[in-house]
C-alpha cells in the first residue's frame, strides 16, 4: 500500500513541476483595452512618464472577452520556462491565446480565430492576404523625447517557413510628427538590435532556410545573419508551444546589465506631443501556424528617470547648521534626453514651515552656461537641466546673518518640482530641515559645495577621489544608460585612485559614500 501512495505521490510531483514550468494565459477579465493597457503594459505616468488614451483592440474600445476563446490576454510564468526572458505582460495572438502554453506537442498548432479584422499599414508590408489579425492600438503622450517597450515574437512558422512566402507577420507602427522633419509619419519600430531591419521569420530566424523555404532571405527586409535574436523550442519543452521565438541573449551588447531580455521597440519622438501607437499581428495567406506578440508588464516607458541625491557637508549631523554646513541636492536624468530642457522650481512650504526665504536658508542654483553656482533671488527658485545634460545641482544652506533665539530651531520644508509637459503632472519631491545655529563646542567650517575633488577630470584612465576630511567609504560608478560599471567597498581613505582605463570613453557618474555622505560626481574618460 505505501507503494502505491509513494507511486502516486510521485507522479503527481512531476506533474506539478510540469505545469509550473509553463507558461500561463488568462482572459482579459473583461477590461476594456485601456484599462488593460494601463493595469499590465504601463506603470502609473509619474513613474512611466507616459499617459495613455483612446485604447481599442480590433477597432473596438469596449470590454475584451471574459473567455479563452480570445485574441489578446494576459500571461504570467515566463521565467518559470528558463530560457525565456520576460516573466508576465500582454499577450497577442493570430489564433486563440491558448497556443501559447507549452508543452510542444506540436510543430503547426493553430486556432482559428478571425474576426475580419483588417489593417492598411500592415497590408502594404505583404502582398499576401491577412487573416486572423490582432491589432491593439492607442495614443499616448510622452514627458520625454524617447519612449520604448520591451516583447517577444514567437511563432509556430519558425522554423518550417523560414525563408518562406507564406510566414505571419508583425509590426509596431508609431504615428506621429517625425523627431528630425516634424512631419506627420508613420514608422515601424519593431527592428531588430543595432539594425533598421523590421524584424519577422524571414530576417530573424535560426540563420538557414526552413524545409519549406525556399529563396535563401535574399528579398527586401530578408536576412539569415542575425541568429543570435532567435532560440529555438525543442519538441516536448514544457515551457511553450511556439516552435521559436527572439530574444536578446545575455552575451549581447545590447543585453541591459548583462542580462537576458526580449527585443526593444523604441524611437525618438517629440516630447509633450500627441502620438498614435498600433501594434499588429496577423497570418499570411492562411488561418493556420499561428503566432503570438508578448508584451513585458510596466515596460511601455519614456526611459529617462529623474534621481534624487543629498550630500550634507557635515553629514553627522543632518541639521542645517549656520557656518557648519550645507547640502547639495542634485538632480540626475539617466539617460541624458538630448530632445528638451527640463524646469526645476525649488520654493518653501511657507504655510508649513517658519524658515524664511533668503534670512533663514539660501539656495544656489547652477548657472547652465557659467557652470557656477548662483545665489537665488527669488522664492520661487527657477532652475533648468539643459538638454542633452545628465545634471544639476542646488545647495541650501545658512545665511551669516540669520537670527535665532536661544535654542530655537526653525522648520525648513522644501519643495522640489520638475516641470514635464503642460498637460501631465509634474514630478514633486519634498525634503524638511532643521535649521538652527551651531551650539556650543560644534566644529564650524567654512562653507563650501563640496569637501569632495575628483582629478584629473577629464582623465585617460587614473581619477584621483579625494575627501578633504573625512574618509571615503565606498563608490560605484554608471554609465549614461544607468548601468553599474565599476565600484570598490571598504575603502575608508581620504584618497582613492579610481581605475578607469579599461572604461570605454565617455560620461561616466561616480556616486561616492563617505563618513560625512553621499555624493554624485561627472567625471569623463577621454
Amino acid at each position: 500500500m505505501k507503494k502505491i501512495y509513494l507511486f502516486f505521490l510521485v507522479l503527481f510531483v512531476l506533474f506539478s513541476l510540469k505545469l509550473d514550468a509553463q507558461i500561463t494565459v488568462a482572459h482579459p477579465q473583461g477590461m476594456t483595452p485601456l484599462q488593460l493597457i494601463n493595469t499590465t503594459l504601463v506603470l502609473p505616468p509619474t513613474v512611466s512618464g507616459v499617459y495613455i488614451s483612446n485604447a481599442t483592440f480590433n477597432n473596438q474600445a469596449g470590454a475584451l472577452p471574459n473567455s479563452l476563446t480570445t485574441k489578446i490576454g494576459t500571461f504570467q510564468n515566463g521565467y518559470n520556462f528558463a530560457d525565456f526572458p520576460i516573466n508576465r505582460g500582454i499577450i497577442m495572438t493570430t489564433g486563440n491565446i491558448t497556443v501559447a502554453p507549452g508543452p510542444n506537442s506540436s510543430g503547426s498548432s493553430s486556432s482559428s480565430n478571425n474576426d475580419g479584422t483588417t489593417d492598411a499599414d500592415l497590408q502594404a508590408l505583404t502582398t499576401s492576404s491577412l487573416t486572423g489579425m490582432a491589432k491593439l492600438e492607442f495614443d499616448f503622450l510622452s514627458v520625454s523625447g524617447n519612449v520604448q517597450f520591451e516583447y517577444i515574437f514567437a511563432s509556430e512558422e519558425y522554423p518550417e517557413f523560414v525563408c518562406s512566402n507564406y510566414n505571419d507577420i508583425f509590426a509596431f507602427f508609431l504615428t506621429g510628427p517625425h523627431p528630425v522633419t516634424l512631419v506627420q509619419s508613420t514608422w515601424n519600430i519593431a527592428l531588430i538590435p543595432g539594425s533598421t531591419l523590421p524584424v519577422s521569420i524571414n530576417s530573424l530566424n535560426p540563420g538557414v532556410a526552413g524545409s519549406s523555404g525556399g529563396n535563401g532571405c535574399t528579398g527586401l527586409n530578408q536576412s539569415l545573419a542575425y541568429s543570435s535574436y532567435y532560440f529555438g523550442v525543442a519538441s516536448g519543452t514544457a515551457g511553450i508551444q511556439f516552435d521559436g521565438f527572439t530574444r536578446i541573449p545575455a552575451n549581447s551588447p545590447h543585453a541591459p546589465f548583462g542580462v537576458a531580455s526580449g527585443l526593444f521597440a523604441k524611437s525618438r519622438i517629440v516630447p509633450c506631443t500627441s502620438y498614435h501607437m498600433k501594434l499588429a499581428v496577423s497570418n499570411c495567406s492562411d488561418n493556420s501556424y499561428d503566432s503570438g506578440v508578448f508584451l513585458k508588464q510596466g515596460s511601455f516607458i519614456s526611459p529617462s528617470e529623474f534621481k534624487n541625491y543629498h550630500s550634507f557637508t557635515y553629514a553627522s549631523n543632518p541639521d542645517l547648521v549656520q557656518n557648519l554646513n550645507s547640502d547639495t541636492i542634485h538632480y540626475l536624468i539617466l539617460p541624458p534626453d538630448s530632445t528638451r530642457d527640463y524646469t526645476i522650481f525649488a520654493f518653501a512650504d511657507s504655510a508649513n514651515c517658519d524658515a524664511v526665504f533668503n534670512e533663514d536658508f539660501e539656495i544656489y542654483y547652477m548657472d547652465p552656461i557659467e557652470d557656477t553656482l548662483v545665489k537665488s533671488e527669488d522664492f520661487m527658485t527657477t532652475f533648468f537641466l539643459k538638454q542633452g545634460e545628465t545634471s544639476t545641482k542646488i545647495v541650501i544652506r545658512v545665511p551669516e546673518t540669520a537670527v535665532f533665539e536661544p535654542n530655537q530651531t526653525k522648520l525648513l520644508k522644501l519643495v522640489l518640482k520638475i516641470e514635464t509637459c503642460p498637460s501631465a503632472i509634474p514630478i514633486v519631491d519634498t525634503v524638511y530641515y532643521n535649521i538652527r545655529t551651531a551650539n556650543p563646542g560644534e566644529f564650524v567650517e567654512e562653507f563650501r559645495s563640496s569637501l569632495i575633488t575628483i582629478a584629473p577630470n577629464p582623465s585617460d584612465g587614473r581619477f584621483t577621489i579625494t575627501h578633504e576630511n573625512a574618509n571615503i567609504e565606498e563608490f560605484m560608478v554608471y554609465d549614461l544608460n544607468g548601468k553599474l560599471v565599476d565600484g570598490m567597498r571598504n575603502i575608508y581613505a581620504q584618497e582613492y585612485v579610481l581605475d578607469a582605463s579599461r572604461y570605454v570613453n565617455g560620461i561616466y557618474f561616480v556616486k561616492i559614500k563617505t563618513e560625512s555622505g553621499t555624493i554624485v560626481k561627472k567625471i569623463i574618460k577621454q
